[in-house]
């Protein structure tokens, strides 16, 4: 059989083969591929065709097969024996023998606080893996996950559904940073200051304040910018106060010798979450990036609590 002729031929069939060649009926093998008799008679008819031989030879209720039968059955049998056990059994994960490529989604303010030791830990877990960090986009997260885009999303709580599946990491407290020591003295006193916003979006609410609304309570915010470091820059320089997760303030104060002072109002904190496909609930590979995350942040609140 030449090339062209092997590229046109219906791999589909070649269970037809191997199944008559076992049975040696066609009613039997029709019952045990689960089709009618005279659809594995235009199957095997196709097959004849295609292979140039007649493949097996009648002999009373049996079918006999050929020599080139006999000669490519077994190989065949063999290989899809191979590919079902490929399918049922797939290869669990070892990240050190490991070469494939990780992209996990996050906002730039989560990532500059968690990927150094998310990474630092990846390398030595995986050495051969490649670990990419892209950016969220909130109103495709959904695709994201379900074109494999992304592997897992890191990011606050969001309203989400199946397919898309969730854990939460840890539960945040907000601080406020400032330039001086005592920025205010009470919940009054916070509202009335002079404030700054972060988003990476144009307009709209930001999170601190959308919880602050939900309490009917609204802050003075005279500027706004779309990252922490920038706003804990100008913070350093003026009179302005910075509320952001503790998490993420902490490094920012020790950077800019700025102060921290506890949100003056209980119960107002910020969830993150990690997100992923349920197509990817028990894949062995996924299993471990949400492990080492996981991981890796419960031992960064231990030493930011330390």
């Amino acid at each position: 059989m030449d090339a062209q002729r092997f590229a046109q031929l219906d791999l589909n069939l070649l269970r037809v083969l191997v199944e008559i060649f076992r049975q040696g009926q066609l009613a039997l093998a029709a019952d045990t591929l689960a089709v009618s008799p005279s659809a594995l008679s235009h199957a095997l008819r196709r097959l004849r065709e295609q292979l140039g031989d007649p493949l097996f030879i009648r002999q009373g209720r049996q079918l006999v097969p050929t020599t080139l039968c006999s000669q490519v059955a077994p190989h065949i049998e063999q290989y899809l024996q191979s590919i079902q056990h490929a399918l049922l059994t797939p290869q669990a994960f070892d990240p050190q023998q490991a070469t494939q490529v990780f992209k996990l989604a996050m906002p730039d303010a989560i990532e500059s606080s968690l990927l150094p030791g998310i990474y630092n830990s990846f390398v030595k877990q995986a050495p051969g893996c490649t670990l990419r960090s892209v950016p969220v986009n909130r109103a495709q997260l959904t695709p994201m996950l379900t074109l494999r885009d992304v592997d897992v999303i890191v990011d606050v709580a969001l309203p989400v559904s199946q397919p898309v599946l969730h854990q939460p990491l840890f539960t945040d407290q907000f601080i406020v940073l400032s330039r001086a020591r005592t920025p205010f003295k009470d919940m009054h006193s916070y509202l009335s200051a002079q404030h700054i916003a972060v988003s990476g979006r144009a307009k709209g609410i930001v999170l601190e304040d959308l919880q602050l609304l939900s309490q009917g309570l609204e802050r003075n915010i005279s500027m706004r910018c779309q990252g922490y470091h920038s706003a804990a820059h100008i913070v350093a320089s003026g009179d302005l106060l910075l509320t952001l997760p503790r998490l993420i303030g902490q490094r920012l104060a020790r950077q800019f010798r700025l102060h921290q002072t506890p949100l003056p109002l209980a119960g107002l904190d910020i969830s993150l979450r990690m997100y992923w496909h349920q197509q990817q609930q028990t894949d062995s590979a996924n299993q471990w990036l949400r492990s080492l995350i996981l991981c890796e942040v419960g031992n960064q609140i231990i030493h930011s609590e330390g």
